[in-house]
């Protein structure tokens, strides 16, 4: 009976052992298995980093290239506009706003010299007019 009894405190060990064992082993993979979640999750970290680096690059590209045709049709209206606008007689300088109101200016100044010096030849010209001596003062007073 004893042998019995040791025979079956043997196997009670053995099969606690073997069960040990097998938690570790598990335990073990549970861990590798969490190691390999953990990279997956920085390779897809890494992923997206990339995934969002080239949208970014997408629009940036998208948004310059709207520029470049905005800029390019204003540029071709303002030439238009200049063609439309400019004299018909080559060499002739296209004017612009501040250039007409520079020209107006210039103009009303050379009116008002020449209305000046109209004037001034006017009373040049002009012969003052003395006052006659009176030929007879006796009858004034």
């Amino acid at each position: 009976m004893l042998i019995v009894l040791l025979a079956v405190l043997m196997i009670i060990i053995i099969v606690f052992g073997v069960s040990s064992s097998m938690q570790s082993y598990a335990v073990a993979k549970q861990a590798e298995a969490t190691a390999e979640v953990a990279r997956v999750a920085q390779v897809s970290a890494w992923g997206n980093v990339l995934t969002i680096i080239s949208l970014l690059v997408i629009v940036v590209v998208i948004l310059a290239l709207i520029a470049v045709v905005v800029w390019f049709l204003y540029q071709r209206s303002v030439v238009a506009k200049k063609q439309r606008t400019g004299s018909q007689t080559p060499g002739m300088p296209v004017l612009t706003a501040s250039h007409s109101i520079e020209m107006m200016v210039q103009l009303k100044l050379i009116q008002m010299l020449e209305r000046m010096d109209s004037q001034s030849q006017n009373r040049l010209d002009v012969p003052r007019e003395e006052p006659a001596e009176d030929p007879f003062p006796w009858l004034r007073s």
